[in-house]
């Protein structure tokens, strides 16, 4: 009994010292030492939650601090070890740490480079993959979470790459998420499906209505009591990005426009 019970303490003081790690920031430095000394040195009798909690626990780390290769390198060791035994929960949970790890190593290159697509295809395949063995399973959490950060991906391609295409296909994936979740989305969630569908919209090229979403957002995130800055800063943003690319639209239709006009004239 007493070795059993020595057991749960260690994994309840693994749980605490994680918890300290992801949400007490100022702590980071010490509490990864910690932690990376004692996965780097656990007793082999430790069971497969603590082998797998800690590096996933890591990934979200080293993933909030930037260092994105450790972060992957992290959730690689969480998914290889939670695909060998634990239930299925613990297995799709690893799988989306692995894809948002993943899609985080596209910051790692410009965008439009081979490299930066190259990952966020890695992201989005292994996503497409776990997404449907969720609804298999009837994890709707889970299912509604990856649905989120794939309709994010296309978003992206969308924004960035001007893909009318990925825009057709977040739009699919982030009402896939809304219709499934239900009552499960949260507030935090109904902030990123403005971001997506704004996405969606400069994908397309229908800048107004991008536009005026984000304006409506601030105005109604305004009128909200007690409402963080951040948050009102953030919509900011927002609107500064969506107006830039309103008006060098505006302005590459122009030049297009006399580009046409001269080689009419010369025609």
């Amino acid at each position: 009994m007493d070795e059993v019970g020595g057991e749960v303490l260690k994994q309840l003081v693994f749980v605490e010292a994680i918890s300290v790690a992801l949400f007490q920031a100022p702590e980071y430095g010490r509490t990864l030492r910690a932690l990376e000394d004692y996965y780097a040195h656990m007793p082999p009798e430790m069971g497969p939650f603590c082998q797998g909690i800690i590096p996933l626990s890591l990934g979200v780390i080293y993933g909030k601090l930037g260092d994105h290769v450790k972060a992957l390198t992290y959730a690689e060791i969480a998914f290889e070890t939670y695909n060998r035994s634990l239930s299925y929960d613990f297995k799709s949970l690893a799988a989306l740490h692995l894809a948002q790890a993943r899609n985080q190593c596209r910051s790692l290159h410009l965008p439009g480079m081979p490299e930066e697509l190259q990952w966020m295809n890695s992201a989005y395949s292994l996503l497409e993959t776990w997404v449907d063995k969720d609804r298999q399973a009837g994890n709707t959490k889970a299912e509604v979470t990856k649905c989120f950060l794939m309709a994010e991906i296309e978003g992206y391609r969308a924004q960035y790459h001007l893909d009318k295409d990925a825009a057709i296909r977040a739009t699919k994936w982030l009402q896939r998420g809304q219709q499934i979740g239900g009552t499960t989305v949260t507030p935090m969630w109904g902030a990123l499906t403005v971001d997506l569908q704004i996405r969606i919209y400069i994908g397309e090229r229908r800048y107004e209505e991008a536009l005026a979403l984000a304006l409506s957002t601030i105005q109604s995130q305004k009128d909200m009591p007690n409402n963080p800055g951040i948050q009102i800063t953030f919509s900011m943003m927002r609107i500064a990005t969506t107006l830039h690319l309103y008006v060098m639209s505006h302005y590459q239709d122009g030049a297009n426009r006399s580009l046409n006009e001269k080689k009419e004239d010369v025609e």
